[in-house]
């Protein structure tokens, strides 16, 4: 029981994990939107991390 639970609960941290990775590549620009506004739009190439939506 136990154990379930505990691979239940690894199963969400991985795919929020998984979640919140994004790669801009280099011939590519990225924004940064808050509710259809842009926020930051110098996102230079390479691997990012975003908080995932609790």
């Amino acid at each position: 029981m136990k154990t379930s639970l505990y691979a239940a609960i690894a199963a969400v941290v991985l795919f929020g994990l998984l979640g919140s990775v994004y790669v801009v590549r280099e011939d590519q620009t990225a924004l940064v939107l808050n509710l259809g506004r842009v926020v930051r739009a110098d996102i230079k190439p390479g691997l990012h991390f975003k908080i995932p939506l609790v």
